[in-house]
Parts: structure tokens; sequence; C-alpha cells
């Protein structure tokens, strides 16, 4: 097998899963058959697959369920959110947060979760409880020895995970209070 070919093999990876179960081998025959007879150059070929991709994978989202739509887009926000925090973008991670709290909450509507009417409070109790249990974790008494024994990266690390989730789950938890007392108003009236 040529560099060309595996290089192709490698760039048909950039289509959504469902369609290179389909159409994988065929494109590959065509593959072989143009570079055989000449008639179109590798480049050309290489150009085609990375134009047609993200169309195949408009065309895949469309197709999926909403459910599968929020999760997908709870996972690119989520990414967002961390690469937000690592290049110091804290504001725009933090707006992504409330997004995806938002997200959640439409999930868990989308598939009819009843939620118990405690429920909000419990998740902003939980959050707020995370909040200061890193508090405690970073802001502590501790001797400067024992700081000094935490490598600054993994400090850093962890203390984004344990306030962005503290923030996630109160803002989880309010939205999920006023999802429900907007709904008990909606059955009073």
């Amino acid at each position: 097998m040529m560099a060309a070919e595996r290089v192709y093999r490698a760039l048909l990876l950039l289509y959504p899963r469902r369609f290179r179960r389909e159409y994988r081998e065929p494109m590959l025959q065509l593959y072989r058959d143009a570079r055989r007879d000449s008639t179109t150059s590798w480049p050309r070929l290489a150009g085609d697959v990375v134009v047609s991709a993200p169309f195949q994978h408009k065309e895949a989202f469309r197709a999926m369920s909403t459910q599968g739509k929020l999760f997908t887009a709870s996972i690119i926000i989520g990414v967002a959110i961390v690469a937000f925090m690592a290049i110091g973008g804290a504001l725009f991670a933090l707006a992504l947060m409330l997004l995806l709290a938002w997200i959640v909450a439409r999930l868990l509507r989308e598939r009819d979760v009843q939620l118990s009417p405690r429920f909000w409070w419990k998740l902003t109790v939980g959050g707020v409880g995370v909040f200061a249990a890193g508090f405690l974790i970073f802001a502590g008494p501790w001797p400067q020895s024992w700081r000094d024994a935490v490598p600054g990266e993994l400090g850093w690390w962890s203390g984004m995970f344990i306030f962005s989730t503290a923030i996630v789950l109160i803002v989880a938890g309010l939205l999920s209070g006023v999802v429900q007392l907007a709904a008990r108003r909606r059955l009073s009236h």
C-alpha cells in the first residue's frame, strides 16, 4: 500500500462513523481506480474528502434525535470550557458553564425525567458544598511545606475542575428551581 493511500484512509476518518461504515470500501475502490487510471490527482481526491466531510457531519447531526443533539452539544461545550479555562478565558468559560447547565436541564426535561420538588435545592446545596470543600482545600491554613509539595499545574487544574463543577451544580440547581416554579405557576392558573 502506498503512502498516499494510507493518508487517504486516514482522511476517511473525518467522516461520521455511520457514513464510513456504509461508504468506506466504495470510496477506497474509487480512489484506487482513479489512481490506477490517472484520471484524478491525489490532492484532488483528498480535497474532496476535506470539503465533503463537514457536510456529512451536518447531515448526521440533522438526523439525530433532540436528545442526541443536546448530548453532543454538551460534550462540545465541555471541551470548549476546558479549552477556555486553559487559555485564560475565564469569563467565557463561565458563560459556557451556564449554557451547559441549561442544556443539562433541557436534556432532563426532554427525557421526561420527573424531578422531585426538592431536587433543585439539593443540586444547589451540593454545588455550594463542593465550592466550600474546594475553598477549604485551596485556602485552608495548611503549612507552606504542604503547599510546596503539590505541583502548581496539578493544583491549578484541580481547582478549576472543583470550582467549575460547583458553578455548574449551583446554576443547574437554580435553573431547575426556576423551571419547577414556572411549571407550578402554570398549573395553578
